[in-house]
């Protein structure tokens, strides 16, 4: 090989070692063609930062109260999902809007928000000090990074001055040029603006409140030296801001029936639930009270919160405090004692002004102050199959149970309606001689020896089995169905037309009574049916017609007997003369065995267990 040719082959090794290409063509060493590339390299995408801008719908318009801290005004939606990079906001210019002339310094120390963490503290804080289009915030350290995909949500918060008023909005305007760059490279974003002025929110000064019955207990019989007697209920509801009620005014309605007296300490007691939160005292005899500073009762915003009001009913006996039954007692919410001095007022927990309710008095049904009271249970008679007999079985079964003390009995009614029969030549069974007879057990097979007309018969209330049908005087009839209905009146008496007396049912004890009848002519014919009705009767109101004379006192009257003992002129007088008189009673408050002229009857008015029209009837039917 020439020393050319070895130069060359020299060359071209080096150009080997320093190439990264090249071809080889056979042939000579002078054949040899190298050809030179440059390294082959990817390209570089470009990496474009995007975001749009919008005002989320979101909170609503609505009305908050002054002094409210970091009130939610606004939310704006960063979205990311066109972009190709992280995007980075260093400043978020945000459209500020007073309208009605709104004094803009109101607002404090406003913030945005990355969910419950504020991205803009301290000295990044704004305190606005006039409408602007671009209010701009700027972001902690080195800005708000949003990733790329997504849409992340900023809320913008700011505090209100109390005792302030206005309408304030936060938006975003087309104008407005935050400064934001892609995370990657640095450049700017492309920012897509969808401008908005955002909701409106109007700061009131403070809130409000109302109070309204809240479902208070209905009217019911309730004895003397009950605890804890369920007397009102109230339902507080407060708009705009949580309220803390401080103080509750009540008032006895019906001034001529109750008497703050029928307190224990002339005192009612305010619960939240089961835990008591105040007091309020009727003081010197007076019809009004108002609570005593209450502890930790707060009404949320929007929401509502019930109180119950409870009182101890005091006794009634002959040292009193109570010497008579009958009171209606009925403590209501008294709507026109408000304010500060006045008595209902509360404290806004976000504004710290003292509010006043705007509310009614309320209108409770109250409850009836007894010494002791009846209650009814019906029970079920062994048959219902109509048979001939002379007091042979039971029509009608019920007990009384003496509550809270001994239970005195004048009259109890009936109703036995009239034969209905079926079939070819219709004919009536009759009845007469009703008898009600009281036992001591429920089984009733130990007649009650102590009842008034136990010398007839064992166990019989009427003695002489004489019954009234509505003159409220014991007579001996013999009253047939005939066709029409009859109302059977029972008062408890030794014989006929000898009424001086009551039966009495001792406290805690059940009395299980039974009303027969002599029963006659019952249709013996196959495919006649003869059918009677009976139910024991209740009555529908409160006696009002009870009472006469300027001596009589209080909510009670005498039993109703001819004359009256001189108290009364006409032949009807007492309970026994008022419309609802089926059933009366004495409670025993002035004596422990009440004489019939004694201004100390009812009627069986909300008595427990009976109806005000009639308990569950009986119906028997002959077998034919």
């Amino acid at each position: 090989m020439s020393e050319d040719s070895r130069v060359k082959l020299g060359l071209i090794f080096l150009i080997i070692l320093f190439s990264s290409s090249f071809a080889y063509f056979p042939g000579t060493a002078e054949a040899l063609v190298l050809r030179l590339a440059p390294p082959v390299k990817s390209p570089m995408p470009v990496l474009a930062p995007r975001v749009t801008i919008s005002v989320s719908d979101l909170p609503r318009s609505q009305t908050v109260v002054s002094g409210t801290a970091q009130f939610h005004f606004a939310s704006y939606l960063l979205d990311t999902t066109r972009s190709d990079d992280d995007v980075r906001f260093i400043n978020f210019p945000a459209a500020f809007i007073t309208h009605e002339n709104s004094i803009p310094t109101n607002l404090t120390s406003c913030q945005l928000y990355d969910g419950a963490r504020s991205v803009t503290t301290g000295n990044n804080a704004v305190n606005p000090v006039s409408a602007a289009s671009s209010t701009v915030f700027t972001f902690d350290g080195n800005g708000l990074i949003v990733p790329r995909g997504g849409v992340k949500k900023i809320d913008l918060k700011c505090n209100i001055a109390g005792g302030s008023t206005g309408v304030y909005s936060w938006g975003f305007d087309i104008s407005a040029n935050p400064r934001v760059v892609g995370v990657s490279l640095n450049i700017p974003a492309e920012v897509t603006k969808n401008p908005s002025s955002g909701q409106r929110m109007t700061v009131l000064p403070g809130g409000k409140y109302v109070v309204i019955d809240d479902s208070s207990p209905s009217y019911r019989i309730v004895n003397a030296a009950a605890t804890g007697v369920e007397l009102l209920r109230l339902r507080f509801a407060a708009f705009d801001e949580n309220i803390a009620i401080q103080r509750v005014s009540f008032q006895l309605s019906g001034f001529a029936s109750n008497t703050p007296v029928d307190l224990v300490s002339s005192e009612v007691k305010l619960y939240d639930g089961i835990t008591r939160i105040g007091t309020a005292q009727f003081t010197a005899n007076g019809d009004y009270a108002t609570s005593t500073l209450l502890s930790n009762f707060i009404v949320p915003k929007d929401g509502f919160r019930t109180m119950i009001i409870k009182g101890d009913i005091a006794a009634i006996g002959t040292s009193g405090p109570l010497f008579m039954s009958g009171d209606f007692l009925k403590v209501d919410y008294d709507g026109d004692a408000n304010g500060i001095n006045g008595g209902n007022y509360g404290i806004g927990v976000s504004s710290g002004t003292t509010i006043s309710p705007t509310s009614s008095d309320t209108s409770v049904q109250g409850v009836r102050l007894m010494k002791a009271y009846p209650e009814f249970t019906k029970l079920s008679v062994p048959s219902n199959i109509l048979t001939n007999g002379d007091n042979s079985y039971p029509l009608y079964r019920f007990s009384i149970k003496a509550k809270a003390g001994d239970v005195h009995i004048f009259k109890l009614s009936f109703n036995v309606s009239e034969t209905r029969s079926t079939g070819p030549a219709p004919t009536h069974a009759t009845t007469s001689k009703y008898s009600l007879y009281s036992y001591t057990d429920s089984a009733y097979s130990v007649p009650d020896m102590s009842a008034p007309g136990n010398s007839t018969l064992p166990g019989l209330i009427n003695g002489g089995q004489c019954y009234g049908n509505g003159d409220g005087v014991g007579l001996n009839n013999h009253i047939g169905l005939g066709g029409s209905t009859t109302e059977i009146e029972i008062i408890s008496s030794s014989g006929c037309s000898t009424a001086t007396t009551t039966y009495r049912i001792p406290s805690g004890v059940s009395r299980y009574l039974e009303l027969r009848a002599n029963v006659k002519d019952v249709e013996a014919v196959s495919g006649v049916q003869d059918s009677i009705e009976i139910r024991l009767l209740g009555d529908s109101a409160f006696p009002i017609s009870h009472q006469c004379g300027s001596n009589m006192k209080g909510d009670m009257g005498f039993s109703g007997v001819l004359n009256a003992g001189g108290i009364c002129s006409g032949a009807d007088s007492g309970v026994n003369a008022d419309q609802n008189d089926d059933f009366i009673w004495s409670p025993g408050s002035l004596k422990a065995l009440p004489g019939l002229f004694d201004v100390d009857f009812t009627n069986g008015y909300m008595a427990p267990g009976l109806p005000a029209d009639y308990m569950a009837p009986e119906i028997f039917t002959s077998a034919n």
